[in-house]
Formats: structure tokens, sequence, C-alpha cells
């Protein structure tokens, strides 16, 4: 009896220790038209033959119960399956797009079209090959923000195992990996590691300072200044933390006191109520190497350990951003991105002039009910049967717009120069060739 219970427990052992390690893929089906009609079915044949591995509302082709739109996350071997795309009415999917990913990756995406009439249900069948989950799986959520002339802002989503990241950008079509600016980003935010240039010295007791307002400021100054900042780890013995703000006339005083508050773990907040007179406020901190993953001024985000700011940017210039995470002993992750962003236009000198050619010109902009276009002759009724006599600043090219119905702000179709700065000027003048045909019918168009 004792060795048959002990091949037991062996044979039992051996069913563990062979259990498959599943995966996770995401489908996601989105927009176009009769989202009734979606039905998707996961087999390791093509076409929907073999064993179904996984079926939108666990059911079968020829009876679709749970077709619709999806989002859902699906947990399956490693190996390679079909993703098989059925429409329910038979006649395609109506532009309803798929994608199918994992870890960051995209397997298949597509918009299945119409294969074969309303006899046929499956519209399409996609390879996928679904692998075990990376040692350190990529960043996601790769955003651009915060565009001005010169700099930007980018952020992510960590994967939650990143040390450190690798950041990397340049001009658009620049190749990444080579000729762009790289730089390698810290997942642990410390005053030591000064992350955004937030931190400068301070006197001996708090070394450590950032600054909220300035007495240049102005009114700005003199408004309630909050400084927020989540503290993620201390130093053993812990530390502390203050602000400063100048008094009216001389001096400075503090809160909660000269002798600061200990910082927690977690969300720390002081404020330094507001005052009648321009001033500076300062946040001062004992130690330069506790560990934060956010700050926050007045309630603008101004760090996160997953972003970073972009400076010394060419105005009206579009780039590509790239991040890696790099997960230490567990290695790094592939780049996600680009991100592309574009930085906005600096204001132009004078002279300046446009004459137009045939697309919207760099810095300009339209909006409204409908877009400008940028002809050598017509629509119908510009000019003589649709043509200019004469030549242009750029040769021919003008900007024209119908404006047919059109009445008032709600009709508006707006063409929008750049700032242009006439500073140098002792008066501006502005001056312009302009046609319009108005055929009596009531319509009014403002320039």
């Amino acid at each position: 009896m004792k060795k048959l219970y002990s091949l037991v427990i062996l044979f039992i052992s051996s069913i563990t220790f062979l259990t498959a390690q599943l995966e996770t893929i995401n489908i996601t089906t989105s927009g176009g038209s009769y989202a009734s009609e979606k039905w998707v079915s996961i087999t390791d044949a093509t076409n929907g033959g073999g064993a179904i591995v996984w079926a939108q509302g666990n059911s079968v082709p020829g009876t679709y119960a749970g077709s619709g739109l999806i989002n859902v996350d699906i947990q399956i071997a490693a190996g390679t399956y079909y993703v098989n795309c059925y429409d329910t009415y038979g006649d395609g999917w109506d532009g309803t797009s798929i994608s199918v990913t994992s870890y960051g990756s995209v397997l298949a995406s597509g918009t299945p079209g119409n294969v074969g009439g309303n006899a046929v249900k499956l519209e399409a069948s996609y390879q996928i090959v679904v692998v075990a989950a990376p040692s350190c799986l990529i960043p996601t959520g790769l955003t651009a923000s915060n565009l001005l002339t010169t700099s930007a802002a980018i952020s992510w989503t960590p994967s939650g195992s990143e040390s450190s990241y690798n950041f990397e950008y340049g001009p658009t079509g620049y190749t990444q990996g080579t000729g762009g600016t790289a730089s390698t980003i810290s997942a642990i935010g410390t005053i030591a590691s000064n992350p955004n240039s937030l931190f400068v010295a301070g006197p001996a007791l708090f070394p450590h300072a950032a600054v909220l307002s300035l007495t240049s400021d102005g009114a700005a100054s003199q408004a309630a200044q909050t400084y927020t900042i989540n503290v993620t780890s201390l130093p053993a013995g812990g530390t502390k933390w203050r602000l400063i703000k100048q008094n009216n006339g001389s001096g400075a005083s503090f809160v909660p006191s000269s002798t600061g508050q200990a910082l927690v773990l977690g969300v720390n907040t002081l404020t330094a109520p507001a005052s009648t007179w321009n001033r500076y406020v300062k946040a001062q901190f004992k130690n330069n190497t506790f560990e934060f993953d956010t700050i926050s001024v007045n309630g603008a985000l101004v760090y996160t350990s997953t972003s970073t700011s972009l400076t010394g940017l060419t105005a009206s210039t579009t780039y590509d951003a790239y991040i890696q995470g790099d997960c230490g002993a567990n290695g790094t992750s592939s780049f996600a991105g680009p991100v592309t962003f574009t930085t906005l236009c600096s204001s132009v000198g004078v002279p300046f002039s446009e004459g137009f050619s045939s697309a919207l010109p760099n810095c300009w902009s339209m909006s409204g009910g409908e877009n400008w276009l940028f002809n050598t002759s017509g629509p119908n009724h510009v000019g003589n049967a649709g043509n200019l006599s004469g030549s242009t600043f750029s040769g021919g090219h003008y900007a024209a717009i119908d404006a047919s119905g059109y009445s008032g702000g709600g009709g508006s179709a707006l063409l929008e120069s750049p700032t242009i700065d006439v500073s140098s000027l002792t008066t501006a003048e502005l001056t312009f060739y302009l046609i319009s045909n108005e055929e009596g019918s009531g319509y009014s168009s403002t320039l």
C-alpha cells in the first residue's frame, strides 16, 4: 500500500508539471455599421476549420450567439491559430475593423470585405502566432501633449517592471536607432536626478528647493500656491520638507513652520495662502534621495515617472518619438512608437507675403463648414467662367471658397494666417487681392 501511494503522488505531480502556460491576446472589433451581425472565432485551422479554440458567446458558426462588437482579453496557449470573421447576414463587415494584439504587438488587423455574397458567412480568416510573454513588456499609451513652438511633453504607461527607460526622438523620417537624440530616463524620481530640471539649491538646513512662484510673476504669485508630491520611498529615519514664502516688505515665513514637517509615503501637500503682494514661494527639502513618482504645482502636473519634457525643438517641425522599457536582469522590451507630433508655428516677421500654391501653406489653418481650395482656375463662379486673368504672386494660384448657402457666423469658412509680428513697424498695413461674385442670393460673406 505504501508503494502504491507513492506512485499516485508522482503521477499527480507529473500532470501538474505538464499544465500548459496560457498567454493573453486581445481582440477588438470597432466601427462600421450593423454591429450585431459581427461574430468572431479562433480555430487551429484556416477558414474556421479544425478545432474551435475560442468563440464569441461560447457558440458555434451557424448559431452566432453573442454576436456584436467586442473588446476582450483571451487566455490561450502559445501557438499558431486563425481568427475567423463572420457576418451573420453574409454581406461583408460593413466597414467594421478587427485588431488582434498581444503584449503590445499587433498580431493581425484589417477590415473584412464581402467574399461571396449572402451564401457565405465567413468574410476573413487571419493567421496569428501567439508567443510567450516577453520577460520585459513593452510600454503602452505613448502620447505627445503640451505642444508649443520649441517644446513638448511625452508620456507613456509602464508595463510595471521597468527600472528605467530608453527614450529616443528625432525629425520625422529619421531611422530609429541612428541619427536621433537618445537618453535614459529613470523610472524612479529623486531630487538628485533632478527630473525636468525642477530643483535648485536651497539653504544649508533645507538644501534642495523647487520654485512655485517668483516676485516677477506679479499678480500670479499672489494667489495661493500649492505643492503636491507623491512619495514612494523614504530614507532610514525619514526626512522633512516645508514651504518658504516671502513676507510683505522683508523677510520670509514658513508653512507649516521653520522646522518643517515629515514627508510620508503617499501624497504630501502644502499650501501657502494667498497674499496681496508679489512674492516668491518655494518648496524646500532636507534630503535628495527619497523617491517619488508625481509632482504637481497648483493642480498642474509638472512631473511623472512616466513622462519627459522636450525642449530646444524647432518650431513648425514634425518629430517621431520612441520609448523602450529596461527591466534590469529581465532585459529590455521592444521599442514602442513612434508617436508623431508637430511643434507649433512661431510668429513671422515683416515684411510678410503669401501668394499661395497648390496646398494649404505651412502654419496656416482652415476651419468651418467648407474647406478652402488652392487653385489656378475655378471653382465655377470665380472670375469669368471660373478663370482669372493676369498673374498672382505665386504664378497663378489663389485661395477660393464657394460659400453658397453660408450666412453669418454659423456659416463661416475660416482661413487663418500664422501670427505676424508687426512690433517693428510704426504703422502696419495689410494689402490683398480679392474677387467676389455675388449672384443676388442674399448670402453675405465677411472678410
